[in-house]
């Protein structure tokens, strides 16, 4: 089963202060290129829904008289998914609902710049981030005013997000989705994890002493 192109992650911020700088691909210095819009937007999610259903680029062309390599152009970004065929793999992947309506809405500017997302809401983590961590070899986390968000302690992100106004309603789910991306890398995973924390992040008062004590154990 084929999986996306690993490599590296550079993450500047967390919350609502947070950007994404750069990622790169490949196993070498000189093979890196820079993350665009094709594995962060419409082809690295169609790509990722069909490895996490196990689904082969053979199972999935077969039927639809296909040929494997036109899949595999669509997944790289090197042909344009048309409204018919991502209509046809909606059907095949059986995506419906929020997650239809959120991969029509990439289909609608996968022509645009490289932006990661044009917009993330405050009710949810980041999708985009959540699928490149789980394929990533390496992330650098570069905080300055609060503690990154893959070391957070469940009560310190709900801190943080109270803090930030995030809808009561909305932040046990986004603390166990923080939770989850946090899981992608449970012991034995070899991805590489450094983060660079200013030292403004431990002395901002959120939570508690104890809960910044918590980070420092």
């Amino acid at each position: 089963m084929s999986q996306p192109a690993t490599g590296a992650i550079q993450h500047l911020g967390s919350g609502a202060h947070q950007t994404w700088s750069h990622a790169w691909l490949g196993d070498d210095m000189g093979a890196r290129k820079l993350v665009n819009v094709v594995l962060s937007g419409l082809p690295g999610e169609l790509q990722d829904i069909r490895i996490q259903q196990s689904m082969t680029l053979e199972y999935v062309c077969g039927p639809l008289k296909w040929q494997q390599s036109k899949l595999s152009r669509m997944e790289n970004g090197q042909q344009c998914i048309s409204d018919v065929d991502l209509g046809t793999l909606f059907a095949v992947y059986g995506v419906t609902g929020n997650d239809r309506g959120y991969l029509l809405h990439m289909a609608e500017r996968q022509d645009d710049p490289g932006y990661w997302e044009t917009y993330s809401p405050m009710t949810t983590e980041s999708r985009t981030l959540n699928r490149l961590e789980r394929w990533t070899t390496a992330i650098v986390d570069v905080t300055t005013v609060v503690i990154p968000e893959l070391a957070q302690t469940a009560d310190y992100a709900r801190a943080v997000m109270e803090s930030e106004e995030v809808p009561s309603e909305h932040i046990t789910a986004r603390v166990e989705a923080r939770l989850a991306r946090q899981a992608n890398f449970a012991e034995g995973d070899e991805t590489s994890l450094d983060f660079i924390v200013s030292e403004t992040a431990f002395r901002r008062p959120v939570g508690g002493r104890i809960m910044i004590q918590c980070h420092l154990a």
